[in-house]
C-alpha cells in the first residue's frame, strides 16, 4: 500500500510534533529541498520513507520543525542541490540540526551529477557556494572549475 505525501501548510507546521522514534535502527528523516529528488525517492522505494521536501529554502518555521523532530530521537538527513541556494540549504539545516547528516552531497555526488553539454543547467556562481562545513575541502574546489551545478534526484 503507497502512503500519500502528508503536506503541510506553515500554520499546521507551525505546531506539529512527532513522537519519539520506535526503533533505533527505523528513525531516518530525510530532507530535501528539491521535488524531483522527494519524487524520485518515493517511486524507488519499496515501503514507506520518511521525507521532507522544503520545495526550495527552507523557512525559519520548517527549520524549527525539523529541530524539534530530532529533539526527539529523529536522525535527520540533508540533501539539496549543488548550487549556492542548495548549499545554503545544508548550511541552515546544520546550524538548526548541528548532529544532522549530510545525505549525498560530496565532491564524488558533484561530479557524477554533472550534465554533459549541451544539456547543462546553466552558469554556476562561484561567488555564491559558501563554504561546506560537511565537507570543508569539498565540493567548492571542485564546483568552481566546472563552474555548473547540478540538480539531479
Amino acid at each position: 500500500m503507497v502512503v500519500p505525501p502528508n503536506i503541510l501548510v506553515p500554520w499546521v507546521l507551525h505546531r506539529a510534533t512527532r513522537p519519539a522514534p520506535q526503533h533505533s535502527k527505523d528513525r531516518w528523516v530525510f530532507l530535501t529541498e528539491n521535488p524531483s529528488v522527494a519524487a524520485a525517492a518515493l517511486r524507488n522505494i519499496d515501503g514507506n520513507v520518511r521525507l521532507l521536501c522544503t520545495v526550495g529554502t527552507p523557512s525559519q518555521t520548517e527549520l524549527d520543525a525539523v529541530a524539534r523532530l530530532a529533539a526527539t530521537g529523529w536522525r535527520v538527513a540533508v540533501r539539496a542541490d549543488f548550487d549556492g541556494a542548495g548549499l545554503a540549504l545544508v548550511r541552515a539545516v546544520l546550524a538548526a540540526v548541528p548532529h544532522a547528516a549530510v545525505w549525498r552531497m560530496t565532491a564524488s555526488d558533484y561530479i557524477a551529477g554533472l550534465h554533459p553539454a549541451p544539456f547543462e543547467p546553466g552558469v554556476l556562481d562561484s561567488g555564491s557556494l559558501g563554504g561546506t562545513p560537511w565537507a570543508p575541502l569539498s565540493p567548492p574546489p571542485c564546483v568552481r572549475p566546472a563552474g555548473r551545478p547540478t540538480k539531479r534526484p
